[in-house]
């Protein structure tokens, strides 16, 4: 575990420190980077006090930016790669659509020729 501390009250006046690991600094600057969420929204839903996120935010913020980059935040690379996988998958579903279509063609050929 980190040796960061969050003071909260044990219900008796005095002041005990949680200590947070680093996974969970990460995934709470992650949240907080998410769109539509604020910093003081995300600490409070996670129990930490808005400092505290800023703190973690300023110390693991464009790493975890770097490693979840969703949306218009994608390099022109990553956006790239993912439209000519699309492509791909397109063109297969068009090829097998065609061979369907082709087989449906035939079957109706042979059934509307006439019997002998």
């Amino acid at each position: 575990m980190d040796t960061e501390k969050q003071p909260h009250q044990d219900g008796v006046g005095h002041k005990k420190y949680q200590r947070f690991d680093e996974a969970f600094k990460r995934e709470a600057v992650r949240l907080s980077q998410l769109e539509g969420r604020t910093v003081a929204g995300t600490a409070r839903s996670l129990g930490i006090d808005t400092n505290t996120l800023g703190t973690w935010r300023r110390q693991f913020g464009d790493s975890v930016a770097a490693a979840t980059r969703t949306g218009p935040y994608r390099s022109e690379a990553e956006r790239d790669s993912e439209k000519d996988r699309e492509i791909m998958e397109l063109r297969k579903r068009l090829r097998d659509a065609e061979i369907e279509r082709d087989i449906l063609k035939k079957a109706v050929g042979v059934i509307s020729r006439p019997q002998p």
